[in-house]
């Protein structure tokens, strides 16, 4: 980026440039198409904020006993199969749902980047083109997800709403409940020492 400011910066110097200016340099320099870019976030009034709509994991349940259509052709499951499924692995179904709150999309030559952990530590990486008001992914693990943060690396500064460019299973708001309930309390000592010297 410092390489492209230098150059608009040494053809424009002692001059009065325009944005269009500014943009043609950044074109010429990086040979992109940046066009869009610059008509939705410069030359619009339109917002940028997608995050993480809901985050859900539940178990995948065991076989049951019952008739079956399996591709045509009717499947009974006894007893012992019933049995020996329960004895697997336990297998966690993973829905994630990425949502484009606001008007503004990016290009789809510019894949938006999804991060999903586990809780055996492991990462898994999606990509999402931002055309569509929503995605919706589903993925079977041996663990469950314990979160899915949207552009983990920070790329779009323009998001509007960082707070929800991320979301775990487990609720992490203890702490700040805690920090509320005693900043309350003492606010109410407060007043009411106030209220005693009136």
């Amino acid at each position: 980026m410092l390489r492209r400011l230098r150059e608009f910066q040494n053809r424009f110097r002692f001059e009065h440039p325009q944005s269009e200016d500014f943009f043609q340099v950044i074109e010429e320099i990086t040979g992109q198409d940046f066009s869009w870019f610059y008509q939705t976030f410069f030359q619009s009034a339109k917002t940028f904020d997608h995050g993480i709509a809901s985050l859900q994991s539940w178990l995948k349940p065991p076989k049951l006993i019952r008739l079956f259509d399996e591709g045509g052709i009717k499947k009974e499951i006894n007893w012992q199969e019933v049995k020996s499924s329960l004895n697997e692995t336990k297998t966690y179904f993973n829905e994630i749902v990425v949502r484009r709150y606001e008007e503004a999309k990016v290009s789809p030559y510019f894949p938006l980047i999804i991060k999903f952990v586990y809780e055996d530590n492991s990462e898994e990486i999606k990509t999402w083109d931002g055309q569509e008001r929503w995605i919706h992914f589903i993925t079977e693990k041996p663990t469950r997800v314990r979160y899915v943060r949207f552009d983990p690396d920070n790329i779009w500064v323009i998001d509007a709403n960082w707070a929800n460019n991320s979301r775990s299973l487990e609720s992490h708001n203890q702490g700040v409940f805690r920090q509320a309930v005693s900043f309350l309390f003492i606010l109410q000592n407060f007043f009411l020492l106030l209220s005693g010297l009136v």
